[in-house]
């Protein structure tokens, strides 16, 4: 539902399975139905409600002495990243990389610094800021194309921000050139759509 922007649907059919997992006193069951409704409320930008379910499975997995998972994780943070809360956001994400560094693929880990980027510019830390700029310069050419699109453009308002033009700019033609390789695709394929019909 929540994929297809039917939000109240998604929230009335995980209230159903809110009534039948209460009774039962299933944790697990109690968990997967709040963190999918902060997905959900994540989804539809509701950042107060999304962090609101995202706290009561951590309340719930001190209940039942269990780790939060990884992705548990990433979500939280990147609630709080959206909420502008840079600080708790930046906490989880330089746990998320010390204490997971297998868990997570290149692609992820990579994201993970990009959003841990972000915060360390926001707080004013330019020696961290330094430091994240050369580990995913390194590893840019590996994420695929949306994701590189989203690093260059953080990256480039990053450059800006610590008065390295040469580089920001750089980067920001690097991203209007893949936007509008994207773009070139769509006007083909629409292009080719309409000469068949």
């Amino acid at each position: 539902f929540a994929d297809a922007s039917a939000f109240q649907s998604a929230y009335r059919a995980l209230h159903d399975a809110q009534k039948i997992a209460i009774p039962l006193k299933r944790p697990k069951s109690q968990i997967r139905i709040l963190e999918t409704q902060g997905m959900v409320a994540l989804l539809e930008g509701d950042l107060r409600c999304a962090d609101d379910e995202f706290q009561k499975c951590f309340e719930l997995y001190k209940v039942i002495k269990e780790t939060p998972p990884f992705h548990l994780k990433v979500n939280a943070a990147l609630v709080k990243l959206r909420k502008g809360d840079f600080g708790r956001a930046r906490k989880i994400y330089q746990a998320l990389i010390h204490n997971y560094p297998v868990e997570s693929n290149a692609t992820q880990n990579n994201q993970i610094k990009i959003n841990l980027l972000v915060c360390q510019r926001e707080l004013g830390d330019i020696t961290a800021v330094d430091d994240l700029l050369q580990q995913i310069e390194m590893v840019l050419g590996k994420n695929d194309l949306l994701e590189r699109i989203e690093a260059r453009l953080i990256l480039s308002k990053t450059y800006f921000h610590i008065n390295k033009l040469p580089q920001g700019i750089a980067h920001l033609k690097e991203a209007c050139i893949e936007i509008q390789s994207q773009v070139d695709q769509y006007q083909r394929l629409h292009y080719r759509r309409g000469v068949r019909e």
